[in-house]
């Protein structure tokens, strides 16, 4: 593989989460009085379709592999074309004038970042977790595997839809997330030997990510995680509910005595 080639990848995904966060940030300061009447703010309208956009190109970027890139020119180019034509349901028509010209400009800026890289700056690019977006197909073959499998017959899952014949259990997330917590199911994955998980949504972008960053959040779509052995699963849920299921569900049980107490049975626990 190209070192160049990846650090220049792993340069522009940070560039990008790096300005995202940037602009979230910017917004939520924003946000008490971005709205004026039924409608938003000129200064409101001016940042929040950036930070979209940059979510955009991300996913974009990040379904290419860098170990395809045989030069850094390529990579250039093919990551350059990735960020110009990227969308999604937020960066699409209708868009007013303001929202077009605030994404125009993110897409210029990050172009000419790509464009003035050079040789001496890509030697010291420090590494970032590996995350991949998955392809159509690749998403399509893991649901059905997935579907069959676990009896998922609809989008929402167990609590939320009938309980399957396999042992699930669905626990309220926030006290799965502060008494069991995300770093010790990691290493609970990592004692299996689980090192990449797939993420898969209800809409959205869908990936291939590290086991150091993963996190079982919902994130606005219902969320659903295993890996290639589809011999555990975790799903997240609207309703504030976290089901765990296989193996997984024993070693979680041992290590949280008081995991019966946390059983999920309406979204407004205390």
């Amino acid at each position: 593989m190209n070192d160049e080639a990846q650090n220049l990848h792993t340069a522009i995904r940070r560039y990008c989460i790096q300005r995202h966060r940037y602009w979230t940030e910017k917004y939520g300061e924003l946000a008490q009085g971005s709205r004026s009447g039924f409608g938003y703010t000129k200064e409101a309208l001016h940042v929040f379709p950036r930070y979209h956009v940059l979510k955009a190109m991300l996913v974009e970027i990040e379904r290419h592999n860098p170990a395809t890139f045989k030069t850094v020119d390529e990579a250039k180019r093919k990551l350059s074309a990735a960020a110009a034509h990227a969308q999604d349901m937020f960066t699409e028509p209708p868009n007013g004038p303001i929202e077009q010209a605030a994404m125009k400009e993110e897409r210029v800026t990050l172009l000419r970042y790509i464009d003035e890289l050079n040789e001496d700056e890509l030697v010291w690019v420090e590494p970032l977790f590996y995350r991949r977006t998955l392809s159509p197909s690749e998403s399509q073959e893991i649901w059905g595997k997935l579907k069959s499998i676990w009896s998922i017959k609809q989008g929402y899952w167990y609590p939320l839809a009938e309980r399957p014949e396999k042992d699930v259990e669905a626990f309220q997330d926030s006290y799965f997330e502060k008494e069991f917590g995300f770093e010790r199911l990691r290493a609970v994955l990592h004692t299996r030997l689980v090192d990449h998980v797939l993420e898969l949504r209800e809409y959205g972008p869908e990936y291939e990510i590290e086991l150091s960053a993963f996190e079982p959040l919902y994130n606005g779509a219902e969320g659903y995680w295993c890996d290639e052995s589809l011999n555990w699963i975790i799903y997240a849920s609207h309703e504030s509910s976290m089901t765990i299921g296989g193996w997984l569900l024993e070693e979680v049980k041992r290590r949280w005595p008081n995991w019966k107490e946390r059983i999920w049975t309406t979204p407004f626990f205390n």
